[in-house]
């Protein structure tokens, strides 16, 4: 704002400037030329006739500095009026001293309360037409002072022809500046209002109907960075604001969304397996699991679709912690190959007896990390899973590890039905299943590489996935290594 304040008093400043000039330059042309903008204010002949007047009058008060009181008061009117070689527009008539006591002349009734007494600053009055005039009246009273200081009035009378110009210059061109002073702080201020106009007001305006657009909901509207600097920071924080509740709106909107698809979601993958394990359960109790061996097997069907159930209500509940700001991972100190050992090695006993091949490159590097060993245990079990999931009858996964850049890289690479490319951007995101028929039918709510995403980063890395459709799928997870400080 103080920035502000100066730009405007600065501009005044200059505008006032150019104003003063402006009227100068049109006085000017008045008093040189007589007319202004083919505006005649007065004849050339009568030009002439005023300065002439105007000189008589200013020559007769410095010729007066170089006369001695003495000599002019033992000098008759007529020698006066020839020594001051006055001229033929302007007489010489009386002279007083500074009491006003008639010295010399023809006229003792001269001074009078009526009288026009000029001096030098009232002829610059005349001259500038800064003040309102006056008609001069028939004598015109000079004061002034002789070469050793005596002040002395000269009292002068021009000739009818000249008054009457005198009193018809002063008129006309005070008139005229008048109007030039208002049109010259019109012409000024002008530029000012436009300036403002353009720079202030008119964005100012743009910015309280966004601001009653976004007030009704409407956050698509477009916000210029127009105007001065203050203007162009506002409107800049005024669209990060515009953009903030856009983001939110979007978000709220997402979550929305999920809300609606985890409702879905949950209704459908819940009402299968509590569907089997209540007819295995009424088939139970209708006695028909009299035989062991289909008792058994009613049994582990109801186990398994109890673990099932166990896990996807473990799944959801992860998320919905990861989903909130104030989750947070148990890290601690651990050598990379270490980890990688404890991670594999119940998978390796896991599928040891499967038809599905699963291939280690050993050996792992052997670099210092600091790591959730129980959620990064999560990572690998989903990845792998989801490997066999979607594997053909022949699958294989090949993981192997090396270091990248100051991270510890791990790629998964199997040999599955792969992902589309228009599916890939969407795979992290919670819920979404590309095949919704045939992911139902292998169960899950469409969280483990939405949940995979969010422990990694957690961690301080990232997950990447490549991916052909009828060649595999390359999953492959970067995780900052531990920065020792030298001591």
């Amino acid at each position: 704002m103080n920035k502000l304040l100066v730009r405007v008093y600065l501009f005044l400043l200059i505008m006032f400037i150019i104003a003063m000039v402006h009227l100068g330059a049109i006085q000017n042309e008045i008093f040189t030329t007589g007319h202004i903008l083919g505006q005649q204010i007065v004849e050339s002949e009568d030009l002439h006739t005023f300065y002439k007047t105007l000189n008589e009058l200013l020559r007769t008060r410095f010729m007066t500095e170089s006369s001695n009181l003495d000599d002019l008061m033992s000098s008759d009117i007529e020698t006066l009026t020839q020594k001051f070689e006055i001229g033929d527009t302007v007489n010489l008539i009386s002279v007083y001293d500074d009491n006003h006591s008639f010295v010399a002349g023809s006229d003792t009734k001269s001074i009078d309360e009526n009288s026009d007494h000029i001096n030098t600053r009232q002829f610059n009055r005349y001259m500038r037409i800064l003040l309102p005039p006056r008609q001069l009246s028939a004598n015109i009273h000079v004061e002034c002072e002789t070469a050793d200081k005596q002040r002395i009035t000269l009292v002068l009378k021009p000739t009818p022809n000249a008054l009457n110009i005198l009193n018809t210059f002063t008129k006309k061109t005070y008139t005229f500046s008048l109007i030039t002073i208002i049109i010259s702080i019109v012409s000024a201020f002008l530029p000012i209002g436009i300036y403002f106009y353009i720079n202030y007001i008119r964005p100012l305006n743009k910015l309280q109907n966004a601001a009653n657009a976004i007030a009704q909901g409407n956050l698509n509207v477009n916000i210029d960075e127009r105007g001065l600097y203050e203007i162009k920071e506002f409107s800049r924080a005024f669209e990060n604001m515009r953009h903030e509740l856009e983001e939110s709106k979007k978000r709220e909107q997402r979550v929305l969304e999920n809300r609606q698809q985890l409702i879905t979601n949950i209704s459908h993958d819940l009402r299968t397996p509590i569907t089997s394990i209540s007819g295995y359960v009424e088939g139970l109790l209708d006695g028909k699991g009299k035989n062991p061996e289909r008792m058994e097997r009613y049994l582990k069907t109801i186990k398994s679709k109890t673990e099932y159930l166990n896990t996807m209500i473990n799944d959801l509940f992860l998320f919905s912690q990861m989903d909130m700001d104030g989750y947070s991972l148990e890290l601690a100190h651990c050598n990379s190959r270490d980890l990688l050992e404890r991670l594999l090695e119940p998978v390796e006993l896991w599928l040891d007896d499967t038809s599905f091949n699963l291939k280690i490159v050993r050996p792992f590097p052997s670099v210092p990390l600091r790591a959730d060993y129980m959620r990064l245990s999560q990572v690998f079990e989903n990845i792998i899973q989801n490997s066999i999931k979607y594997s053909n009858d022949d699958g294989q996964l090949t993981i192997e590890s090396y270091i990248k850049n100051h991270q510890l890289v791990i790629n998964f690479t199997d040999n599955g039905i792969g992902i589309s490319e228009k599916s890939l951007p969407f795979i992290f995101d919670a819920f979404y299943r590309e095949d919704k028929s045939r992911t139902q039918s292998l169960g899950g709510a469409g969280l483990g590489l939405s949940i995979c995403k969010k422990i990694i980063e957690l961690h301080g890395g990232i997950i990447r996935v490549a991916s052909v459709v009828g060649e595999g799928t390359k999953l492959v997870v970067y995780l900052p290594l531990e920065r020792i400080q030298n001591i």
